[in-house]
């Protein structure tokens, strides 16, 4: 329980909406043998209402970068 108490904690700050840096997760892309969701994917699915305005960014091992939440950089089309 500790655990999950901390992880939440820690989303609250970092996606804390008062400060006015922009804030950005960057998560290798990992999929647990037999899922098909990645964690990022997880994280924004299940603690989505902690992140504020975090942006989640996931990088494939062949280099793609997909922008999970927030603004696109550059030409990147904005998340679904």
């Amino acid at each position: 329980m500790l655990g999950v108490a901390f992880e939440r904690e820690a989303l609250i700050l970092i996606g804390d909406p008062a400060r006015s840096t922009v804030r950005i997760l960057v998560m290798n892309r990992a999929v647990a043998k037999g899922r098909s969701e990645s964690l990022a994917e997880y994280v924004v699915r299940a603690k989505g209402n902690f992140l504020g305005g975090l942006r989640v960014v996931e990088i494939s091992a062949d280099g793609q970068i997909s922008v999970l939440t927030g603004d696109p950089f550059g030409n990147q089309l904005p998340p679904l």
